[in-house]
């Protein structure tokens, strides 16, 4: 498990031996090396014990101390340090948002409601800030949760020199992902529930790009993210393009030719598309004609471009804000799109 760097710090490894150390909130143990933070490993907190923790009498070891564990405990142990492979990929990420929602209405929560293999008291939080009744008490999902926030520096440890005093805040990132801005992509579940209701008939291939797109934003992938979203938009502006073919009938063949071409660039389908869209405009109802170049075509034109210059070694970076902005606006862009798409395919079969 990759410990965060104020913990690395501060480790050192022993030889073999299979042991583990009460280290204030946790128990840290390493099949093959015991990893020990600092020069001794503090008294468990008596509110925040773990069911693994040795007795309440043991004091503070020294780098000498051990605690020897039962063969029955280790599977148990395993699952409680083996945090990243914890828990269901969808609670984890459920779980995040709701820490998240947590830390913005009560910053500075003690760290052992994140990391203790109780999540009772946490759950209580939520459900007195949030007013949030849970379903599922999984520590390892609020676990997982917690060190994945970490990762991604949407929150942060501080307060104390001693662990079992430390607090957790959000960082700036994190605010912003807990404000709850309609798409935010440092929520990426969220960004999606919120996409999909506003757009239900988005097409599988496009949902498959997007969540691509957000993952490699999450991992500071900015170029891979730019590439991502471009395939997601290419992939909505031809289906939206499909249906606009479908609503003008024999008008539009010159164009269903172009779109069925295999051997037509993309960026030539989407130019012809665009200017047929625009030619339209008058038979369009006005709520969704109005500004088709500035919210639409403009936004389709600039994910293009910037996904052609991170798919190809042209040099250019894409800096976090980029990143974030493109797919802001690509949602925006989306949500028009669709409702575009509803429409056609209601006078198509109408």
């Amino acid at each position: 498990m990759r410990l965060p760097t104020f913990l690395q710090r501060g480790i050192h490894f022993f030889g073999e031996r299979t042991e583990v150390f009460a280290l204030n909130n946790s128990v840290l143990f390493d099949r093959v090396h015991l990893p020990i933070i600092g020069r001794r490993a503090a008294v468990v907190e008596e509110d925040l014990l773990p069911a693994i923790s040795p007795p309440r009498s043991t004091k503070a070891l020294n780098f000498s101390g051990s605690w020897p564990i039962a063969r029955n405990e280790f599977p148990k142990i395993c699952q409680y340090v083996s945090i990243s492979l914890c828990g269901d990929a969808m609670e984890a990420a459920e779980a995040q948002t709701v820490i998240l929602r947590l830390l913005k209405a009560a910053p500075g929560l003690q760290i052992g409601y994140f990391i203790t293999d109780n999540a009772h008291a946490l759950c209580n939080q939520i459900r007195a800030r949030l007013g949030i009744q849970l379903v599922t008490q999984q520590w390892d999902v609020f676990s997982q949760a917690f060190w994945e926030l970490i990762a991604r520096r949407l929150i942060f440890i501080g307060g104390d020199r001693s662990l079992n005093q430390c607090r957790v805040w959000l960082t700036e990132r994190g605010q912003r992902a807990a404000n709850g801005e309609q798409f935010n992509p440092e929520d990426p579940t969220r960004y999606m529930e919120r996409l999909l209701e506003a757009a239900p008939r988005t097409s599988d291939t496009t949902q498959q790009y997007l969540r691509e797109a957000l993952k490699s934003y999450e991992q500071e992938c900015f170029l891979a993210s730019s590439v991502m979203l471009g395939g997601a938009a290419e992939d909505t502006s031809l289906d939206v393009a499909a249906s606009f073919v479908s609503w003008q009938g024999k008008p539009a063949d010159n164009l269903k030719a172009i779109l069925e071409n295999p051997k037509q660039f993309y960026v030539y389908k989407l130019q012809q598309f665009e200017k047929r869209l625009t030619a339209a405009k008058g038979s369009i109802p006005p709520d969704l004609s109005e500004n088709i170049e500035l919210n639409i075509t403009t936004i389709l034109q600039l994910i293009r471009l910037t996904r052609n210059d991170a798919g190809h070694p042209t040099g250019r970076r894409v800096d976090q804000e980029d990143c974030y902005q493109n797919l802001v606006v690509y949602a925006n862009a989306h949500r028009k799109l669709h409702r575009l798409k509803v429409y056609f395919d209601e006078q198509s079969d109408a």
